[in-house]
Formats: C-alpha cells, structure tokens, sequence
C-alpha cells in the first residue's frame, strides 16, 4: 500500500512537472513570436528622423533686454 501512495504521488509530481513545462513553453513561444524592440539608435532615428539638430534658423542675438527679470 505504501508503495502504491508513493508511486500515485510520483505521478502527480510528474503531472505538476509536465504543467510547469508546458506554461514555461507558452511564455517561451510568446516571447518568441512577439516583435522584437527597437534599439535605442532605431527610436532615435524614429522620433528625430532629420537629426536633433535639424532647426538651422539662426538664433537671435542675445541682449539683456532678451533675458528674463532677475526677482
């Protein structure tokens, strides 16, 4: 009878196993099929597609009218 209690519980430690597998395998294979991220080069490129700088108007000059007040 005891042998019989200690193989029922093997199998259901084998049954736990085998389920434990079987999610780990489901999150793998989403991970897998999911899009890859984009590098931050490619964002970069992405959100500023002309460069960062790419607003070549010339600054206006800078005089002490053009500054805020000091408080």
């Amino acid at each position: 009878m005891a042998q019989a209690d200690s193989e029922s519980s093997l199998y259901q430690h084998a049954l736990e196993l085998d389920g434990e597998l079987a999610r780990e395998r489901a999150k793998v294979d989403r991970l897998e099929s999911s899009p890859p991220t984009p590098t931050l080069d490619e964002e970069y490129k992405h959100r500023y597609p002309t460069g960062w700088f790419s607003d070549t108007r010339p600054l206006p000059p800078l005089t002490l009218a053009s500054l805020p007040p000091r408080n």
